[in-house]
C-alpha cells in the first residue's frame, strides 16, 4: 500500500474563545479563512499552504488569485492576517510579494 499524503489547512480553537467566533471558510485544500469577533475591532486570519516552485504556473496563478480573493472578502476594517505555509521553494532569489 502506498501512502500518499495530502494537503490541508485549518485552525485549532480553544473552547474558551470558540464563542467569539465569527465564521469559516474553506475554498480549497490550500486556503481557510476564519473570523474572530473582539471589542473594538474583528480578526481576519487566512491560513494558506503555498504551491512550491515546482508546481505548474497555472495551480499556482490559481492559487495566488484565490488568496488575493480570499484577503479582499475580509472586511476593510478588520485586521487581516496571513499565516501558514509560505515557505516556497524558490531557489536561491527570495521572493517578497508587493
Amino acid at each position: 500500500m502506498t501512502k500518499r499524503n495530502k494537503l490541508g489547512t485549518g485552525f485549532v480553537i480553544h473552547k474558551k474563545v470558540k464563542h467569539l467566533i465569527m465564521n469559516f471558510q474553506s475554498k480549497s485544500p490550500r486556503t481557510c479563512w476564519l473570523r474572530i469577533r473582539r471589542k473594538f475591532f474583528n480578526y481576519g486570519i487566512i491560513n494558506a499552504h503555498t504551491p512550491t516552485e515546482d508546481k505548474s504556473d497555472i495551480e499556482k496563478d490559481a492559487f495566488y488569485d484565490g488568496l488575493r480573493n480570499f484577503y479582499d472578502a475580509c472586511a476593510k476594517h478588520d485586521v487581516k492576517l496571513i499565516i501558514g505555509d509560505l515557505n516556497a521553494q524558490i531557489g536561491k532569489e527570495a521572493y517578497i510579494p508587493s
